[in-house]
């Protein structure tokens, strides 16, 4: 198309020059020429755009084509079967022997049991804590106990207290009031307060065990460090009590 193109107006430029000259003869031949060669060029044209058009149709089979074999070739994959649900004995076994002990003690933490959420909230924050390795050891079980097992702890530490240290009833009352379960560092009788400062054996109340919780600290440590700023005078003797005003933060 572009050499036709060229052709045509050398063509028709020749013409003019013919036509000034008055050459007769080769005006009629360029008028012949430059017929020609429109008629060519109008030729192309259409074949052009008829090559066009074929090239779209092409393309579109092409892609339908290629659409047809993709979705044949497609494996339709069966949707994998629900996973199957265990059942609490089931779900107990996986676990080492100890913390089997304990939700066997424990049927309500179990999986499907009335408490499950609130064990598995636990678990997942003892692991971003303490890491997954720390899971199922004597240390996680103690939390366990310390965590789900204060209600009754506490219960028989608030009678323990009021027979070894009297106070008036007002008083009393108000601290029973103020009194909310406490988390235990150890078990057992005999435990540190004013009324009991050669025990060896701990107790945090609530409100400490959960400040210690909070802060990530270990029950243990903090707790003997409570016993040594006692003995030492650094702290009151009724620090450890029942209704003291820690006034922790």
């Amino acid at each position: 198309m572009t050499a036709t193109k060229e052709a045509l107006d050398g063509a028709r430029r020749d013409l003019v020059a013919a036509v000034t000259n008055a050459d007769g003869e080769r005006v009629a031949e360029l008028t012949e020429r430059v017929g020609a060669l429109a008629s060519h060029q109008a030729m192309l044209e259409q074949t052009r755009i008829g090559a066009a058009q074929r090239e779209a149709q092409a393309k579109h089979v092409y892609e339908e084509t290629e659409q047809y074999f993709a979705d044949a070739r497609e494996v339709k994959k069966p949707a994998p079967p629900a996973p199957q649900q265990l059942t609490p004995e089931q779900w107990v076994a996986q676990f080492p022997r100890k913390t089997q002990a304990w939700l066997k003690a424990h049927p309500d933490y179990q999986i499907g049991g009335a408490k499950y959420d609130d064990l598995n909230s636990f678990a997942t924050d003892w692991v971003g804590d303490y890491g997954q390795t720390t899971l199922h050891t004597p240390a996680f079980i103690e939390a366990l106990d310390a965590q789900f097992d204060s209600d009754g702890s506490e219960s028989e530490m608030t009678e323990s207290e009021e027979e070894e240290k009297p106070q008036p009833q007002a008083k009393t009352a108000k601290a029973a009031k103020r009194a909310t379960p406490a988390a235990p560092v150890s078990r057992g009788s005999g435990y540190f307060n004013s009324a009991n400062l050669d025990a060896k054996k701990m107790r945090l109340p609530a409100d400490v065990a959960e400040f210690v919780k909070s802060s990530g600290l270990n029950p243990e440590s903090y707790a003997e460090g409570i016993r040594q700023d006692i003995i030492a005078g650094r702290k009151p003797k009724e620090w450890l009590d029942q209704g003291f005003d820690r006034q922790l933060g």
